[in-house]
């Protein structure tokens, strides 16, 4: 750390005028000295802005009396404790301007001398004392306790970094030990060590106690007590003791007072253990008396003997960023963060201790993010107690999102993280989840974190696909439970949870608004085309944008419910005034801005309900004045919840503003009745009074039973024309009127016409008889004839069971007037009435019991009867038990059940039968109906065979009703050749079939049915005709294949035939296949030289006629270039000897040349050799000559004129 020195502020005397105490206020921007008993008080730059007296205990003593020994300013830095020896603190409240008047607020007399004094964060004043008591001070009651007693002088005392436990040095050179907040840390509170001096300087770092005194040492003590390190100056001359000493915030840097020095040590963590700093050494400063370090750990103050008081300066190291901040690092894990436009300051540190490597400003410039080794620090620099510090392993690409006030989320490694900031105070993992999505727009992430004051309300809403949103709760113990998943049928682009967490908007790709609820899962599209869709901050208000209408739906518990306006323009933002309770949409219109009020009632409303307020949303509804849709809601929203707050008042009043009169009329006499038993909704008749409005008349009855009210309970059922209940509650009480109450019921039943519901009561009093009358008369002898069929008594009377069946038949009730003439053995009747309402199992039953001749008949009846009711499979089965086949056939064809009628005609012996033959072909008909559903329908191996079967039965069908050319037809239309083929050689003239079938395939050909044509000519031998159909049609693959099946020994020259004409046609690569397929390459070849394609001709001769070809084909393909050109191909080709000694047999000479001189210098004479032979035999001696001079062959130029006795020339 480096120490600079920054201002002197007060000036030291000539002689003895001692600062005796020193301090910073916490929030950094005041500094109090005290100098000779007045309290001096500086801003934040080191300017003297106030100062003021201190008094003595008792103003008789006067001022000389006493001294000030100590002083510290409050957690809120609008109040200072000053400690004096006259056995008292002080306490002084300073006002929030600099010059506002000083009271004292508090004062704690002592028994002894205060020594020294700190102000701890959770506002007890901790104050020692010259008889070695600590003690604690309570500024709100003015009185103080002892914590405890070490019964030696106090010398010193200080906190630990968090200052939740404190340390004291006394006379003796003990160290005691107070923990005012357990952390966990394992310290106890006691003695500590016992050091060799009064610890006079005493400070209690991050990483151990540092204590120093007269014996000019500085000693490092653990929380055990153990010595850790040792510094000595006792054998440095100009060394003295040492008389303060105070740490950063950090706990990481420490300096010590001395005689003319400061001692600066410095705890390097790779070390583990503090290093000594160069010490700074001021002449004539005199002994230090006092020292402070201001809470960002960038300045500390020095004051001395003398008056004097100086600052430094501390710093790491010092950058910039943006060009509007100034970051310094004053310590190894706190980091100065200062704005220089307004030169606001937040401090970032590490509460781990760890070293901060690298400070980022993000978030529109509002927050800082400190990166450590393990750790992450997020700052708000508008609201510093906006910050926390988690456990993280950076690997420089997270990319972080401020845009909610509450959390910062972090994506890095395809996780979403959430940090919560954490008020001061509270320091700890603050990481809420951490969660895997792909989808990392904000838009797609929605977190509420304990928002409206609805602690423990922390979720969170993102995509866990683009069709998925889950919902998951932040308090769970295991991170992030999901307690809900919304799955939607389109991509997901926006989504908000509202600020309770109870609904859910969202909106897909579609532009469709939908509202989920997450207490009934239930999901409603609330709005198309949506451009835009908010919900109003402080309410459950939405307001969404759909082309040029704006919708506001003021109560969310009824979506149907809408205000919808007209608007110009798009949505831009929704603003809250909240000083005069108004909210406006603010609107663009192509660059032209407007706004438009909400109805701030309404909104206010849903405020009102959340915070349980009924009476201010009464307010707020009356207010409004209008009785539309959305006011109606509202009401009912407020009668539901103030019911079920037990505001009955209000719900009355709810109630009667939505017209919903009975029940404020019933609530009216709650609240009457309520108000005659003084206001009690506690009473046992209100209590059942208001049972009865929730419908719980169980409950009602309960509690009138419990208070003894008979009576109540009983008018409460006849009120409500309950006369069971209420006949119930006078039997089970044994009350006097219950046999009136059974007579009054009755008799309201007849008078009331209520016939059926007297019969009912009779019967639950057993009175059999009467009850028949009574059903009688009411016209249901069903019922009637259930209750004689259970007397049998009644049975007995012949005329009644009688009166019963002919009631029964004319009502149409056959089978139970059945029963009753079964019940009295009377079955032929009994019959015939199960016979006239189709009841034909009892009818058969009956019948096999009591008449068996009548079974068939019955049988055929009922067989008759499902076919009528289209029940096909039951109609076969009872026409087959009535010896019926044909109608069995006929039920069964038409049932589709065709295998069950061919068995049923296939048991028939009379095959010549006329009818049977028609059932067969209609059969067969129906066969080849039941395939071609099955070949359209299914595809697959089992379903192609049981198509087969079908026409297998379809044939069996047709043969044995004589119609051999329908089968022949049937397989035709199907295109099963090789079938039809075969029926028709069986049962047509062979002739007659091959014109048929020949005929049938050119009409198949016509039609571009080849396959099956081709599949015709074949099945009847005429392979040629097949081939010249696919010579016609130029099909030369199916022509090669047929060829090839049945003309091997011609696949040769159909080939090259074929060949011929794709050249003709110019489709020149399969012209190629099919000449190499016949082994003529040389016309394939031919083929592109005549083409001037000598690529591929060069490719063809190579691949298929050897080196020989190759080489020739390069030849005339390097002829045909000519001069460099074809040298250069023939050297490329690797052709240039072969090719040279072609061009000599070919008499190109001129090429020749052309190789020899660019290629082959060393053959140019053997070509002139040549040329000069190739000259005599054309007779051209001169030249010949001088071609053989030039290949230096004189000799054979001699020998050439004595051959033609030229001898003048030969000389």
């Amino acid at each position: 750390m480096q120490v600079k020195f920054f201002k002197q502020i007060s000036d030291p005397v000539n002689g003895e005028a001692q600062i005796s105490a020193v301090c910073f206020s916490p929030n950094g921007q005041k500094l109090a000295i005290c100098i000779d008993r007045v309290v001096q008080l500086y801003d934040e730059t080191g300017e003297l802005r106030d100062r003021f007296a201190t008094k003595p205990i008792d103003s008789k003593y006067g001022r000389q009396s006493y001294v000030v020994t100590a002083m510290d300013f409050s957690p809120e830095s609008n109040q200072l404790a000053v400690a004096q020896s006259d056995n008292i603190v002080f306490v002084y409240k300073l006002g929030a301007d600099w010059n506002d008047k000083k009271s004292i607020v508090a004062k704690f007399v002592q028994s002894a001398h205060v020594t020294t004094l700190i102000w701890l964060p959770d506002g007890q004043i901790i104050f020692g004392l010259a008889d070695g008591k600590i003690r604690s001070g309570n500024v709100k009651k003015n009185k103080s306790h002892t914590l405890f007693t070490a019964e030696q002088y106090t010398v010193s005392l200080a906190a630990n970094v968090s200052r939740k436990a404190i340390l004291s040095g006394h006379g003796d050179g003990s160290i005691c030990r107070y923990i005012i907040e357990d952390e966990g840390t394992g310290d106890k509170s006691g003695l500590v060590v016992r050091h060799s001096c009064p610890p006079c300087a005493l400070v209690w770092s991050a990483y151990g106690i540092l204590v120093g005194g007269c014996d000019r040492r500085v000693v490092v003590y653990n929380k055990d007590g153990k010595i850790l390190q040792q510094f000595d100056y006792s054998r440095e001359i100009n060394e003295r003791e040492f008389s303060t000493g105070i740490c950063n915030p950090t706990g990481q840097e420490c300096v010590f007072g001395s005689y003319d020095h400061i001692r600066l040590y410095s705890y390097q963590a790779r070390k583990g253990m503090f290093d000594e700093a160069p010490s700074k050494e001021i002449k004539n400063m005199y002994t230090v008396t006092g020292m402070a370090w201001r809470s960002d750990g960038a300045r500390f103050a020095v004051a001395n003997l003398t008056g004097g008081t100086f600052l430094f300066n501390c710093s790491l190291k010092k950058s910039s960023t943006k060009g509007k901040y100034a970051i310094n690092f004053v310590s190894l894990s706190q980091v100065l963060i200062e704005n220089k436009s307004n030169g606001k300051r937040a401090d970032l540190v590490s509460r781990s201790g760890f070293e901060i490597v690298d400070v980022k400003i993000m978030g529109r410039d509002r927050y800082a993010v400190g990166y450590t080794v393990h750790t992450l620090i997020l700052v708000d620099l508008q609201d510093e107690k906006r910050r926390c510090e988690v456990h993280w392993q950076s690997a420089g690409d997270e990319k972080f999102s401020f845009d909610n006030e509450n959390v910062c989320m972090i994506f890095a490694n395809g996780e979403l993280t959430l940090i919560e900031y954490t008020p001061s105070g509270r320091h700890g993992d603050n990481i809420l989840c951490s969660v895997r999505t792909e989808f990392l727009s904000p838009n797609l992430i929605s977190v509420r974190v304990e928002e409206r004051n609805l602690q423990g309300n922390k979720k969170m809403g993102y995509l866990l696909d683009s069709r998925t949103i889950a919902i998951v709760d932040l308090m769970s113990t295991s991170g992030a439970a999901v307690i809900d998943q919304v799955n939607h049928d389109a991509n997901i682009n926006w989504l908000a949870l509202n600020e309770t967490s109870r609904y859910l908007l969202f909106r897909d790709k579609n532009l469709k608004l939908y509202l989920y609820n997450l207490l009934t899962r239930a999901k409603t599209c609330i709005l198309s085309f949506c451009n835009y869709a908010q919900w109003i901050p402080d309410s459950d208000v939405v307001v969404g944008q759909s082309q040029d209408n704006l919708s506001v739906w003021y109560n969310i518990e009824h979506p149907e419910s809408c205000d919808t306006k007209p608007i110009k323009g798009d949505v831009i933002e929704i603003s809250k005034d909240p000083s005069k309770n108004r909210t406006f949409v603010k609107l663009n219109d192509n660059g032209v801005q407007s706004s438009l009020e909400l109805d701030s009632n309404k909104i206010e409303f849903n405020t009102a309900i959340n915070d349980e307020d009924f009476r201010r949303a009464v307010a707020y509804l009356d207010a409004c004045g209008s009785s539309d849709d959305t006011s109606n809601a509202l009401w009912e929203t407020l009668a539901r919840l103030a019911y079920e707050k037990q505001e009955y008042v209000v719900a009355e009043q709810a109630y009667t503003a939505t017209r919903q009169m009975a029940k404020a009329r019933f609530l009216h006499s709650i609240n009457q009745l309520a108000r005659e038993k003084k206001g009690s909704y506690d009473h046992y008749e209100v209590r059942a009074k208001l049972a009865i409005f929730e419908r719980q008349l169980k409950a009602a009855e309960s509690i009138y039973l419990e208070n003894g009210d008979v009576d109540k309970a009983i008018d409460m059922y006849r009120t409500m024309h309950h006369w069971d209940e209420a006949i119930s509650v006078a039997d089970r009480k044994r009350h006097p009127q219950a046999d009136e109450l059974r007579s009054t019921y009755y008799k309201w039943l007849i008078d009331t016409k209520q016939i059926a519901r007297a019969a009912d009561w009779k019967l639950k009093q057993h009175e059999d008889e009467e009850a028949i009358s009574l059903y009688m008369q009411a016209n249901l002898p069903s019922k009637s004839a259930q209750i004689l069929m259970q007397n049998a008594q009644l049975m007995r009377d012949s005329d009644l069971v009688t009166r019963i069946a002919v009631s029964l038949v004319k009502a149409n009730m056959f089978e139970l007037a059945g029963d009753l003439y079964e019940h009295v053995k009377e079955f032929p009747k009994a019959l015939s009435c199960y016979e006239a309402g189709k009841c034909f199992i009892k009818a058969v039953k009956l019948a096999r019991k009591t008449n068996p001749k009548e079974v068939v008949a019955l049988e055929s009846k009922w067989g008759d009867y499902m076919a009528e009711q289209m029940q096909y499979l039951e109609a076969v089965t009872h026409f087959i038990e009535a010896g019926e086949n044909m109608k069995a056939v006929q039920a069964a064809i038409l049932g589709r059940q065709w295998s069950r009628a061919l068995e049923i005609l296939e048991q028939q012996r009379d095959e010549n039968d006329p009818d049977i033959a028609t059932h067969y072909k209609q059969l067969g008909k129906y066969f080849i109906f039941a395939a071609e559903i099955r070949v359209d329908v299914f595809r697959g191996k089992t379903t192609h065979f049981a198509h087969i079967q079908e026409f297998e039965k379809a044939e069996r069908c047709y043969l044995k009703a004589q119609a051999p050319g329908e089968c022949v037809e049937m397989y035709n239309r199907a295109a099963k050749w090789e079938h039809a083929f075969r029926l028709a050689k069986q049962y047509m003239n062979k002739d007659e079939v091959t014109r048929l079938y020949s005929n049938q395939a050119k009409e198949l050909e016509a039609k571009g049915r080849y396959k099956e044509a081709e599949k015709l000519y074949i099945t009847i031998n005429d392979n040629a005709a097949a081939i010249l159909m696919y010579k016609r049609m130029k099909n030369y693959d199916a022509l090669i294949r047929l060829v090839r099946q049945y003309y091997p020994d011609k696949m040769k020259d159909t080939e090259i035939t074929i060949a011929k004409e794709l050249e003709q046609d110019k489709r020149y690569k399969e012209a190629e296949m099919h000449y190499i397929q016949a082994g003529d390459w040389k016309s394939a070849a031919n083929m592109y030289r005549l083409l001037d394609s000598w690529d591929d001709a060069y490719r063809i001769a190579r691949q298929h006629g050897g080196p020989v070809p190759a080489q020739q084909v390069a030849f005339f393909w390097a002829k045909k270039l000519g001069g460099d050109a074809g040298v250069k191909l023939l050297n490329k080709l690797g052709h240039a000897e072969q090719a040279l000694e072609l061009a000599c047999e070919q008499h190109a000479y001129e090429f020749a040349f052309d190789i020899a001189r660019l290629l082959l210098k060393d053959k140019l004479p053997e070509v002139h050799y040549k040329y000069a032979l190739h000259l005599e035999d054309e007779r051209r001696y001169l030249e010949a000559e001088a071609e053989f001079l030039k290949a230096k062959k004189p000799r054979d130029a001699v020998l050439m004129y004595v051959q033609i006795k030229d001898w003048d020339r030969g000389m």
